[in-house]
């Protein structure tokens, strides 16, 4: 995993369905809080391949200095739909989220992933959603993509696919997620309001499909 900047702040917005335990891991790998440094350095040798690195300007000292000096930190969580550990897929999930220590805010932006971008010739075809951009050229591609789209000038990032989401989870002993509605995924059940969730449930929560009644909307 790995983290890059931003320089601009978003607009606060409630954690949907879709993104909360991205959100949730996300915020606990770039807070710098002792026991994040800790929780990183014991779910690593559980993670191979969840971070593909950004050839950037800008390095991680730089973010490690932000950290440090209590700075707000921008960057872009990626949730990709594979399983493989080579990071392939498209991101089914995009979340612009700003932390500012000083005054303990987060804010966050839901891209949905159906979202058009324009081509390199300008046109925009139904083969230019932002979710493609990943496939066409990893996170460089993706975040360039957010940066045309928002005009921002992010390359803090963090990647995570389907098996990066179950082994965080596990690492953290479970997670806690207040959940809308009532819905069931294959075998396991989810009920409204608070859901203790292991590495498995965590995955399935995540990828409920068509119980939402606000559709996509709901799930971004």
């Amino acid at each position: 995993m790995a983290m890059n900047r931003s320089k601009k702040k978003q607009q606060k917005k409630k954690h949907p369905i879709r993104n909360a335990i991205l959100i949730t891991l996300g915020l606990l790998l770039v807070t710098g809080t002792a026991f994040a440094a800790f929780f990183y350095q014991t779910a690593r040798v559980n993670i191979d391949k969840t971070y593909a690195p950004l050839e950037t300007s800008k390095n991680q000292a730089e973010a490690s200095r932000a950290i440090s000096e209590n700075k707000p930190l921008s960057f872009l969580i990626m949730g990709l739909d594979s399983r493989q550990e080579d990071l392939s897929g498209r991101t089914d999930s995009l979340m612009l989220v700003t932390v500012n220590p000083t005054t303990k805010q987060t804010t966050m932006v839901s891209i949905p992933r159906d979202t058009f971008i324009e081509a390199a010739d300008g046109s925009i075809t139904a083969s230019n959603k932002i979710n493609a951009a990943y496939v066409q050229g990893g996170a460089a591609a993706s975040i360039a993509a957010v940066n045309q789209l928002l005009q921002l000038d992010i390359d803090h990032y963090v990647t995570m696919n389907f098996s990066g989401i179950e082994h965080l989870v596990d690492a953290l002993g479970g997670i806690t997620v207040n959940s809308d509605l009532d819905f069931k995924v294959d075998d396991m059940t989810f009920h409204k309001g608070e859901n203790t969730l292991n590495g498995k449930e965590a995955l399935a929560y995540v990828r409920m499909r068509h119980d939402d009644p606000r559709g996509t909307y709901g799930r971004d």
